[in-house]
């Protein structure tokens, strides 16, 4: 169980695990490897916050009285973010 929070693979006590966090960490592709995946969990980060944002741009639209058209059309909003983000607009704007 100590080798999970073990940052150094050459101390741990599990060969599998130690294969996998040297893969990862010391060798050319396993570091290519982490760097998309963190690329990816960045991106996918950065969407939520884009998307909360638009979420909270919407609701205040909704609190001006603007239709919910008009909002999509000023949001530039797919048809399914639209539908994902209007009743949690809806929500928040209540």
């Amino acid at each position: 169980m100590q080798d999970l929070n073990n940052k150094n693979y050459e101390t741990m006590n599990y060969k599998s695990l130690a294969d996998k966090v040297r893969y990862y960490k010391a060798t050319e592709k396993g570091q290519e490897i982490m760097n998309e995946k963190l690329v990816e969990l960045w991106n996918e980060k950065a969407k939520e916050l884009l998307n909360q944002e638009h979420i909270n741009i919407f609701s205040n639209m909704l609190k001006l009285k603007l239709e919910p058209s008009q909002i999509k059309t000023a949001l530039n909003l797919s048809d399914a973010d639209f539908n994902i983000m209007y009743p949690l607009a809806l929500k928040y704007a209540q």
